[in-house]
């Protein structure tokens, strides 16, 4: 059994044109199952253009994995105790769970959407890592950046993968976006960079921007008086970039 592992997408219209690309590399993936990690929307209230656009996806992706299972995280899709946004998508033979376990006779595997004790110095209502026993992989979503709770980054044991879309500037640091391939049978996890995200730079001067290719997505970080002298020019430059902050 070989199960493919996609991070947090956060559909919304902005998004929607680069994910056009993300969705089709993922698919290229071989596997028998596809789990994805939570924030599958970004809102608990998606747009009608971005339900056709999720519903879509969801539709390609059953057509090619005999297993569909989403995370219903609920720090964006929780509208209810028992509802979200993407609870329609049961209605696809999509699964839908709170935190998801694949377990067969030489294999177990725990998937959710949410901080541990180790996920950041920040993490304060969250789940003691020690808590989650008997797994082979615990593979999480929520954290927006790859990192390794337990293990190494060539065999890890507990992760976070990350988000498959650079979705905020706090990313700006994150080198690569990853999927995740486990074979079961192996006992083994491989993390695949994916080559379509849209990269996300910082600039901290208008000459650093000019050797910026334009699809990205750009932090310029200046000075309070630079700022304020140069504001017109950038103006000219939120033009040029596919995003700048």
């Amino acid at each position: 059994m070989k199960i493919l592992v996609v991070g947090d997408t956060h559909i919304q219209e902005k998004n929607l044109e680069e994910l056009n690309t993300i969705f089709p590399e993922i698919l290229k993936q071989d596997a028998d199952m596809l789990v994805h990690l939570g924030d599958f929307f970004e809102k608990s209230n998606p747009s009608p253009l971005e339900l056709d656009f999720g519903t879509e996806w969801i539709k390609k992706f059953k057509e090619k994995y005999n297993k569909v299972v989403i995370i219903d995280s609920q720090s964006h899709t929780r509208i209810t105790k028992k509802l979200s946004a993407i609870t329609y998508l049961r209605h696809f033979d999509v699964t839908i769970k709170d935190t998801y376990t694949y377990e067969d006779e030489e294999y177990k595997a725990f998937f959710g959407h949410f901080f541990t004790d180790k996920s950041t110095p920040y993490s304060t209502e969250c789940v003691k890592l020690s808590s989650l026993k008997g797994f082979d992989h615990i593979v999480l979503g929520h954290l927006h950046s790859l990192k390794i709770l337990k293990g190494t980054i060539k065999r890890p044991k507990a992760l976070h993968l990350g988000s498959a879309i650079y979705c905020r500037f706090d990313e700006v640091n994150v080198n690569k976006k990853f999927v995740a391939i486990i074979d079961t049978k192996e006992k083994a996890l491989e993390l695949v960079a994916l080559n379509t995200p849209i990269p996300m730079v910082k600039a901290y001067s208008f000459e650093e921007l000019e050797k910026v290719p334009c699809k990205t997505k750009v932090c310029l970080e200046l000075t309070v008086s630079d700022f304020i002298s140069q504001l017109p020019k950038i103006k000219e430059y939120q033009n040029k970039f596919y995003s700048l902050k």
